[in-house]
């Protein structure tokens, strides 16, 4: 063989050998990626599932619930995930409720019923549907025999909703310590919300 011929055979398998080289390094790099990616879902999937501190939820786009942490379940003094999973929020609402009307719950509204609760929060899920933004709002729950106000944070997720919850008044969250630092916040929250309405006036 010409030594011309040779040399050519040996660029050739040098560069053929460089491109496997480079793609082993791009797979491999992708697969480190993806081990990442997938651990940080577990590590933050075990965090929000059994130690968050605050409601945190999936629902399918027809409004059943698909998945909650185990603080979701503690709130509503349930037993297991189980009792959530599969359910719309007015099969929930009429679990935790069980035979009590909403005149049975301390500081329900005069026009507020056990339907128009649930009516809220399926509302409030198909408007993020809808418009495919996070969206905050008010909410109410029943828990802990009273009716009490919540801050609800809803996305789209999944073609349905994701979203997390946690009571606007601190005391209102019996299973989180309260620090006197909580109590300072609030009576801030408490005096900017005062300016605003003499600023309103």
């Amino acid at each position: 063989m010409a030594t011309s011929a040779i040399g050519a055979e040996m660029r050739g398998t040098t560069a053929s050998s460089a491109r496997r080289l480079l793609q082993q390094a791009e797979t491999n790099d992708a697969d480190a990626d993806s081990q990442a990616r997938i651990d940080r879902i577990n590590w933050l999937g075990r965090a929000v599932v059994e130690n968050g501190a605050f409601q945190f939820w999936t629902k399918n786009a027809s409004g059943y619930y698909t998945a909650v942490n185990d603080y979701y379940v503690k709130s509503f003094e349930l037993e297991s995930d189980a009792d959530v999973v599969g359910k719309t929020d007015v099969q929930l609402i009429v679990l935790v409720a069980g035979d009590r009307t909403i005149e049975d719950f301390e500081d329900a509204k005069p026009d507020e019923t056990l339907d128009s609760i649930a009516s809220a929060y399926r509302e409030h899920d198909m408007m993020v549907q809808e418009t495919g933004k996070a969206t905050r709002f008010n909410e109410r729950v029943i828990a802990d025999d009273r009716v009490y106000d919540v801050v609800a944070i809803k996305a789209p997720f999944e073609g349905g909703t994701v979203g997390i919850a946690i009571p606007r008044n601190a005391d209102d969250d019996i299973n989180v310590v309260v620090t006197s630092e909580s109590d300072d916040d609030e009576s801030d929250d408490d005096e900017s919300d005062d300016d605003e309405s003499d600023d309103d006036d």
